[in-house]
């Protein structure tokens, strides 16, 4: 196999991707002989390649502690990584080691191997860091914001925070990201589930998870994705939406997935604040509910505000009850965005109401639209 691999592997080579799968159907060998080979493998790339600048090393069903220890050597012999993506579990001197990776821009790492109760003891610092994507348990993530020195650091994202603990946790992380990175300008969060808490267990009572981040105002895209689950983490609302619009008016991206199960947590007067305030919101992904009784039609037709061009892209997560209100929701919405095309949620799975909601975006794509002044 090694002598395949020096074809291959070259001084040439600036972008290096290794899966290793130890699953019988892939290959017959002794674990000690495989990490043994996957040592030997590394080896070869560090000697034929030392200008690498991107490195992804994902591991399926083989335990990560022995990529661990040999990441020292992995940094010492590549010092021109510029982007990193490691899809195993880490430790967390992991975050040393690879303070050496001073071209280091771009981060993905699961930060899960130390266990739930680790956290940072030392200042670790990145001056090139631009993006990171990073996962693994609550403690040990506020932990890294409060001890990380990375000025360039403009995009966070949180694909995986680990389950089980209390909601105030997972507010403190995300305050202790804003107080670190003011001029943070994307933000993602995977909500974790069985999260406990006051916030939770009153059912619909507004979240302040993310009131810190509402100091970032230079804040261009923020994204929070709930589990498909019978009692969803993180359910926003109309507040928490109007507070996010007058906090970040330079948005240029939304998206809210909360994953419902009966019914939309924003309404669609909750929209409102979106198109008055984020001028530049090219970008959105909710959903909203018509339960509410709509009272008033002149609130819809005569909202007062002046529409918002920039919006083009509108991914409708869902929308509950519109039945008879289907012309006014349409044209309240094409009076807030009237260059946005709708499409259903991209996930959304086959079924009756996903056909409903595909077919509401058809009929609103198709209304007249109010001539460009």
């Amino acid at each position: 196999m090694l002598t395949q691999v020096r074809r291959i592997v070259s001084d040439s080579l600036r972008s290096f991707r290794l899966v290793l799968d130890i699953r019988p159907a892939y290959i017959q060998l002794p674990y000690s002989e495989f990490t043994e080979a996957t040592s030997q493998f590394l080896d070869l790339v560090i000697a034929r390649a030392p200008q690498l600048t991107k490195l992804a090393v994902s591991m399926i069903s083989i335990r990560p502690e022995s990529f661990n220890d040999y990441l020292p050597t992995l940094v010492e012999g590549l010092p021109c990584i510029a982007e990193v993506d490691f899809r195993l579990a880490m430790r967390l001197d992991a975050l040393t080691a690879m303070q050496s990776w001073i071209c280091l821009q771009k981060l993905r790492i699961d930060l899960d191997l130390d266990g739930h109760g680790a956290t940072l003891k030392e200042v670790i610092s990145f001056p090139a860091l631009k993006s990171l994507s990073i996962s693994g348990w609550p403690w040990t993530l506020v932990s890294v914001f409060q001890m990380m020195q990375a000025p360039a650091l403009r995009e966070v994202a949180f694909p995986a925070v680990r389950p089980g603990a209390r909601i105030e946790i997972y507010e403190e992380l995300v305050t202790a990201v804003a107080r670190s990175f003011p001029l943070l300008a994307s933000f993602d969060m995977s909500a974790p589930t069985h999260v406990t808490g006051p916030q939770i267990l009153s059912g619909r009572q507004h979240i302040t998870v993310f009131n810190g981040l509402l100091q970032v105002r230079h804040l261009q895209h923020f994204g929070l994705r709930n589990t498909l689950h019978p009692f969803p983490s993180l359910l926003l609302d109309d507040q928490n939406l109007a507070q996010f619009a007058t906090a970040w008016t330079s948005l240029r991206s939304l998206d809210l997935r909360m994953r419902y199960i009966s019914s939309a947590t924003f309404t669609l007067l909750g929209l409102l604040p979106l198109a008055r305030h984020c001028r530049e919101l090219h970008t959105l992904c909710i959903g909203f509910s018509m339960d509410e009784y709509l009272g008033d039609i002149d609130r819809y037709r005569n909202h007062g505000c002046p529409p918002a061009p920039a919006l083009r892209a509108f991914e409708l997560e869902g929308i509950t009850n519109v039945g008879n209100y289907r012309r006014i929701v349409a044209e309240f919405i094409i009076s807030l965005w009237p260059n946005a095309v709708l499409r259903p949620e991209e996930t959304m799975p086959v079924s009756p109401s996903a056909s409903s909601l595909a077919a509401f975006c058809e009929y609103c794509n198709a209304r007249p639209r109010p001539m460009p002044q």
